[in-house]
């Protein structure tokens, strides 16, 4: 609030900023600044005219604290080249660094999320990275493992099982077991491994509606020869 002496009146010029609005009464200027959800410090003006005087009146408003939250530490992911998007919260930058060169991560273009892709691992061999968000509270970070190549169990390799369309854009998908399902159970988790979603496979074409929001998933299909284990992602 800003008292105003000014027996013929006052008017108000050059206003420069964005986040405050001014309230002209009488012999007072209120000024109202809007949330800043932003780190950075915003600073604006304006002049005030009156009894043949002007003044510069400056505005500051401090910025947000401190915000990152990300919920993922671990990822566990099968042998196959994918890609996995994890959502972030911030009010501030963030960067993305790793050092194994089986991975690629980064920030994605609306700031709200990270990708984190791997390739196809050919190896017998699990295998294992890091990666690094770097962010206002310091570094956060997620270890990424991934499955060896599939092996050959029962009559059908557990790589053969297809799974369309990934990702989901209609809240159905198809799973294709050559030789047929019987006596395989599916369960749909989050990437933290909590099931969110499971049940019987039949044949060796069943459709699947689902039951999660939009998100990236683990689809894991289990039996008594065979293990299989995927990234689902809903759109």
């Amino acid at each position: 609030m800003i008292l105003i002496q000014a027996p013929g009146g006052y008017s108000i010029r050059d206003i420069w900023g964005e986040f405050f609005t001014l309230i002209l009464l009488e012999d007072t200027i209120l000024v109202s600044v809007r949330d800043n959800p932003k780190m950075e410090i915003m600073n604006g003006s304006f002049t005030v005219v009156g009894c043949g005087q002007t003044g510069i009146v400056r505005v500051t408003q401090d910025g947000a604290p401190c915000n990152f939250i990300c919920d993922v530490n671990a990822l566990q992911l099968t042998s196959s080249e994918q890609t996995v998007v994890i959502p972030v919260a911030t009010n501030g930058n963030i960067t993305v660094s790793y050092d194994q060169g089986f991975v690629d991560a980064g920030v994605v273009s609306s700031g709200d999320s990270v990708y984190i892709h791997v390739d196809q691992n050919l190896s017998e061999l699990e295998r294992e990275a890091e990666i690094r968000i770097e962010s206002c509270q310091g570094i956060h970070p997620i270890t990424v493992t991934q499955e060896a190549k599939p092996v050959h169990t029962g009559e059908f390799n557990a790589g053969e099982i297809s799974i369309y369309p990934n990702p989901v854009t209609e809240q159905h998908f198809r799973i294709i077991v050559p030789g047929g399902a019987k006596g395989l159970d599916y369960t749909i988790s989050d990437l933290s491994g909590k099931a969110l979603q499971n049940g019987q496979l039949f044949s060796s074409e069943e459709v699947i509606g689902l039951k999660v929001e939009p998100g990236s998933y683990f689809l894991s299909i289990m039996g008594d020869e065979l293990s299989f284990k995927k990234v689902l992602i809903v759109l």
